[in-house]
């Protein structure tokens, strides 16, 4: 029987915070802090152990520094950690195929287990708009913009370089922007309708405030007075503020009856029920009649004449004559006596050309007078005209009211029917044609 010895093991001891291994202990001698709870030991120099915060000491206890762990960790098996890979094999009792599609997260209590599959988000994927392109894949996408942008309005902040040509239209800036050499002895000079004001080496220059022109083509509203035309040509013609086209199918559609051109007083009729002829007779008799243009003819015998102007009349005869509401007998009388005073004599102004003699002036306007604006109450006569839109209270053709000859137009009509590839709806007056879904077609040619 082996002989039993009895050993005694002294360790030295630290009472407070902190401290290291005395420089007397010798190898293998521990150490232990009672305040830290930690036990030292000096170790071997070169040794791979995790040192402590003293060079050449290691330690375990309550409160470690460093620790290194060759093998695995393992805390009531419920963590366990691989010391030679890093890889948690065990957490929260799970491991194995239970800790497939897992992922840590973190909470008030601590990192628990959850399902990757929980993890919810929104990807925008990249998509080509206007002048981009893409490419890539999903989730490294190239956006780039096109060879050939096209941009409404380019604002730069910086300095842009155009190696290429720059067109307006199409054609080069270069030849459209003139350099000071290119203006050396160049004036601008008025043409017909304009007006040109020179302000040291820039020019001015605006359309007269009443142009004349041949032909205007406008894309804007024209408004003035009545006109007539011999022949008017519109893309929309209005009555009022109402699309001539949709009268004319109302009226059309409606049907009914018609009340016919009758003869009256002074009247003559003839043509037919749709284009009536209406004139007055050779002689009429009228009681009073009031003109706001010119009358010409032969001899007029009348009571009382109350005019403006008289024109190519051999004779006239009256019991009183009227200039105005001023008995002419009056008007002669006051001229007789005034001849020997002093008289305020016609001078001609804009569009206007006087003659004649001081005591009888000849006024007329030029050949071509042009105005701002015309507002007349009887009948303006001219060549063709041309309009985006026209409105007027009261549309002629010839001489005859627009909306006589529509009511006339009532009548059997010629309906929209749907023919091959066509389909036709809506209502006699405002049909609708459309192409079928799937029309088809012995051969079909495009220009485009």
């Amino acid at each position: 029987m082996a002989e039993i010895r009895q050993v005694t093991i002294k360790v030295r001891d630290r009472q407070v915070d902190g401290g290291t291994i005395p420089s007397t202990a010798v190898m293998a001698e521990p150490f232990v802090n009672l305040y830290n709870g930690v036990l030292r030991f000096s170790g071997v120099t070169g040794g791979d152990y995790e040192p402590s915060t003293q060079t050449g000491v290691f330690e375990v206890g309550s409160k470690l520094y460093n620790s290194q762990i060759t093998n695995r960790l393992n805390i009531g098996d419920n963590f366990v950690i691989s010391g030679g890979t890093g890889i948690i094999s065990e957490y929260a009792g799970i491991s194995g195929a239970g800790l497939s599609g897992k992922f840590l997260s973190g909470t008030t209590s601590g990192f628990v287990l959850g399902e990757i599959s929980d993890i919810q988000g929104v990807t925008t994927r990249v998509q080509p708009g206007t002048n981009i392109i893409t490419g890539g894949t999903a989730d490294f996408p190239t956006v780039n913009l096109v060879d050939s942008p096209f941009i409404n309005g380019l604002t730069a902040s910086g300095t842009s370089n155009f190696t290429g040509v720059i067109q307006s239209g199409g054609t080069d800036l270069y030849t459209i922007f003139l350099t000071s050499g290119d203006l050396s002895g160049t004036s601008v000079s008025a043409g017909a309708n304009v007006d040109v004001n020179q302000v040291g080496s820039d020019y001015e220059v605006s359309v007269v405030d009443s142009p004349s022109f041949n032909d205007i083509t406008f894309s804007g509203t024209a408004t003035g007075g009545d006109a007539i035309f011999g022949e008017m040509s519109a893309s929309t013609l209005y009555s009022g503020s109402t699309d001539m086209e949709a009268i004319i199918y109302n009226i059309a559609a409606a049907g009914g009856t018609h009340t016919y051109v009758q003869p009256g007083t002074n009247i003559l009729t003839g043509g037919t029920a749709t284009e009536p002829i209406v004139s007055t007779v050779d002689s009429p008799s009228f009681n009073d009649i009031t003109f706001s243009g010119t009358a010409t003819g032969g001899d007029i015998i009348a009571n009382d004449i109350v005019t403006n102007t008289l024109s190519a009349i051999t004779s006239i005869s009256a019991t009183t004559m009227y200039s105005g509401g001023t008995d002419l007998e009056t008007i002669i009388e006051n001229i007789a006596g005034d001849i020997a005073g002093t008289h305020t004599y016609v001078q001609p102004g804009t569009n206007i050309l006087t003659g004649g003699t001081a005591l009888s002036p000849i006024v007329s306007t030029v050949d071509s007078p042009s105005f701002n604006d015309i507002t007349f109450s009887g009948t303006a006569t001219g060549g063709n005209a041309s309009f985006a839109d026209m409105s007027a209270t009261t549309l002629y053709s010839g001489s005859t009211n627009l909306e006589d000859i529509i009511s006339t137009v009532a009548g059997d009509h010629t309906a929209v029917q749907g023919g091959t590839n066509i389909q036709t709806g809506g209502t006699a007056a405002v049909p609708t044609i459309s192409l079928v879904d799937s029309p088809s077609v012995n051969i079909l040619s495009a220009s485009g």
